[in-house]
């Protein structure tokens, strides 16, 4: 029987006869207590429920590919609640732990004895070592690695006694022979409101910017969240923009910091962003409350909508030109004024409202978003994209238009809306997993898959049927 300490909304399932626990936590549990996982013959999971809703979806015991001519191979188990993970260079892999603030280097699928990093990071909920992304070498010679954490006041965890922490931070690290070394601090936003929504996903963007996730932070009220009379915007609810160093690349929805390096906003809570390899376009999943999450094609000056809009809003009752914030910067008297000064001489926008390109209209709690930026798995899948979420462990996959402006889908998907979990089995690519929270293509072309386990957190590759084992 599995025992659950987590602030979750805990959903009860029978398996072949056993009792066990699904977890939805909006951002990742904090400790999650499992015993070693029960024998299981694949089976519908199926959640009872006096609603017309199906919520039956069928689950294999073990991870597998719906494409007969691939499979999953492990290539290293036994981390403690990872995160996500980067590669320094083939079978050469950095992988986070939430809890415990350790940046783990994994070789030829072995541990090494001693962390890259290791980093004081405060834990609760969702607290704690939560995104990196490694640049290539620069023009002077070194390569950066970009951190985002919850630093804690001393050590580990002491938040959960008392301790605030010092702030969700982004440092900037060189990469010195497989060590992180050097910090610099590139940003910082407070994080003493609570432990949930923190975001934390990392990527370097084509145009060689950092992007990076901030949720709303336990529920902030800021302009950034579309409350017209909340306080003034602070990063929260964002998709920020930052140069190496620290800097903005140029404002897009405010003239001073930290709105001139916002790149989006009106986000709940996003565990993926990923650039399409095409188009060079910014894609981002996102965590609804009880319902509504979301696939987003996210434009500069994107306004997701939350929190007035999570989902496909009802246009009876939602205008998004009078009931979302579309200035960031004007809570004075003399908005109008400084809305009209700063489009007309500094190129400032308005935030833009746009539909999602799906939605999951009963939460999996989605995480993962990636461009299989390669044809090893089969021609027919380079440059799709692929989504994982953490309560089923199922990896989508998804055919984008040939404008690249949207998800290609048929039937009862058509809509864009999974209504019920019964819908999803023409876009479910790999299922089995437990509690996915990145994924990633290596430097060999295959797809990597981080699941979040606390003893037993495990990373997968998908690959041709066939392929040697990756430390054979």
């Amino acid at each position: 029987m599995a025992r659950v300490y987590v602030l979750a909304i805990i959903i009860s399932v029978v398996v072949s006869g056993v009792l066990v626990f699904l977890v939805y936590s909006d951002l990742f549990p904090a400790q999650t207590m499992l015993d070693d996982e029960p024998n299981r013959d694949a089976e519908d999971f199926i959640i009872p429920t006096p609603a017309p809703i199906n919520y039956t979806v069928r689950l294999p015991a073990a991870p597998e590919v719906n494409d007969p001519n691939l499979e999953v191979q492990l290539v290293y188990k036994g981390l403690a609640f990872p995160t996500q993970m980067a590669f320094l260079a083939e079978k050469d892999i950095l992988v986070l732990q939430k809890n415990d603030g350790k940046v783990l280097r994994i070789t030829d699928c072995t541990l090494q004895p001693q962390p890259a990093l290791d980093l004081p990071v405060a834990n609760v909920v969702e607290r704690g070592l939560l995104g990196i992304a490694l640049s290539d070498e620069q023009k002077n010679g070194k390569r950066y690695a970009f951190i985002f954490f919850t630093l804690a006041d001393e050590e580990d965890g002491d938040d959960a006694k008392g301790s605030p922490p010092l702030g969700h931070r982004v440092h900037r690290y060189d990469v010195v022979n497989g060590s992180l070394m050097n910090p610099l601090t590139l940003f910082n936003v407070p994080a003493t409101r609570g432990g949930s929504h923190n975001g934390g996903f990392l990527t370097i963007g084509p145009d060689s910017n950092v992007y990076f996730s901030i949720g709303d932070i336990a529920s902030s009220t800021t302009r950034s969240q579309n409350l017209e009379n909340g306080t003034a915007a602070d990063g929260t609810s964002s998709i920020m923009r930052l140069t190496f160093d620290g800097k903005s690349p140029g404002s897009i929805l405010g003239y001073d910091r930290p709105t001139n390096s916002f790149y989006a906003y009106g986000i709940r809570n996003s565990y993926g962003l990923d650039f399409d390899p095409l188009t060079g376009k910014l894609w981002e999943t996102e965590n609804g409350p009880h319902y509504g999450d979301e696939i987003n094609l996210v434009e500069p000056g994107f306004n997701s909508g939350w929190r007035q809009v999570m989902g496909f809003p009802d246009y009876s009752s939602f205008d998004p030109d009078t009931d979302l914030v579309e200035c960031l910067y004007c809570d004075r008297l003399t908005g109008f004024i400084d809305r009209w000064f700063y489009n007309t001489f500094f190129g400032v926008q308005n935030g833009r409202y746009s539909d999602p390109e799906f939605v999951w209209q009963i939460p999996v709690g989605v995480t993962a978003i990636k461009f299989l930026t390669s044809d090893k798995l089969g021609v027919q899948y380079e440059n799709d994209v692929f989504v994982a979420d953490f309560i089923l462990g199922v990896v989508y996959h998804f055919q984008l238009n040939s404008e690249r402006s949207g998800i290609v889908l048929e039937g009862t998907l058509s809509d864009k809306v999974a209504n019920d979990w019964s819908e999803l089995e023409p876009v479910i690519f790999a299922p089995g997993f437990r509690a996915i929270t990145d994924l990633e293509v290596g430097k060999d072309g295959f797809l990597y898959v981080l699941t979040y386990l606390p003893d037993q957190g495990a990373i997968y590759r998908i690959v041709p049927k066939g392929t040697p084992l990756p430390c054979s």
